[in-house]
């Protein structure tokens, strides 16, 4: 009979509880407790499972039901330019040899506000003119918009955050095109690389003069989260 009693499965029971963040609660509680049936359904969180451990999982989702923070998500384009070169020539009957260098430093800032673990997106775009043309080859000048996206979703969790980046552009005839997402993450405050380009030309001359000279240029795009 006591080994009739321990096989019985113990009394289970229901929890509904209305979240700031139901999805990202019951990934969690998943990950805390792998032994309690988690699901969500719009704001509300229902997890099952034994009395006890669902006073543990109250106390937990205490700790957890928080109105989601205020952030703010920077965006920032480094540009580094450099150029250097040498020219061998004659000035008088006599050689001459002429080499120098420069650099400079170029960057752009945008920012925009939203809710830990909502989409914020920042849109840039540009007009310009576009000439169309009729079926009987009348021809006029129309406005047309560039435009490109950057859509991110800043998660804070302590003092680290996540970000899922992803990218689309519009062009001036209407199509769309996503790219590719990625993830970062690192401290909250700091500066997050996303990628880099690098662009390198190299040009020679010859005749009177001999010379070279080289262009490179380096744009890293940066993203940064800090509290509102």
């Amino acid at each position: 009979m006591a080994l009739l009693l321990a096989a019985l499965p113990l009394r289970a029971e229901v929890m509904v509880r209305d979240m700031f963040d139901a999805p990202g609660a019951a990934q969690t509680l998943r990950e805390l407790y792998p032994d309690l049936g988690v699901s969500h359904l719009g704001s509300q969180l229902v997890v099952s499972g034994t009395p006890a451990r669902l006073a543990e999982v109250k106390s937990t989702l205490d700790a957890l039901d928080r109105p989601p923070a205020m952030l703010n998500v920077e965006w920032r384009l480094v540009g580094e330019a450099s150029d250097q070169g040498w020219q061998l020539g004659l000035d008088q009957g006599n050689l001459t040899l002429n080499a120098g260098r420069r650099s400079a430093t170029t960057s752009g800032h945008w920012q925009v506000s939203g809710l830990s673990g909502k989409p914020v997106r920042l849109t840039l775009g540009t007009t310009r003119p576009v000439v169309l043309y009729g079926w009987r080859g009348e021809r006029w000048v129309q406005l047309a918009e560039e435009r490109e996206g950057i859509a991110a979703v800043p998660t804070l969790v302590g003092e680290r955050v996540s970000v899922a980046i992803g990218a689309s552009n519009k062009t001036p005839g209407g199509a769309s095109r996503q790219q590719l997402s990625s993830e970062v993450s690192g401290r909250l405050g700091e500066w997050i690389e996303l990628g880099a380009i690098t662009q390198a030309e190299i040009a020679s001359q010859l005749g009177t003069t001999l010379g070279q000279g080289s262009e490179a240029l380096r744009q890293r795009l940066q993203v940064r989260v800090t509290r509102r």
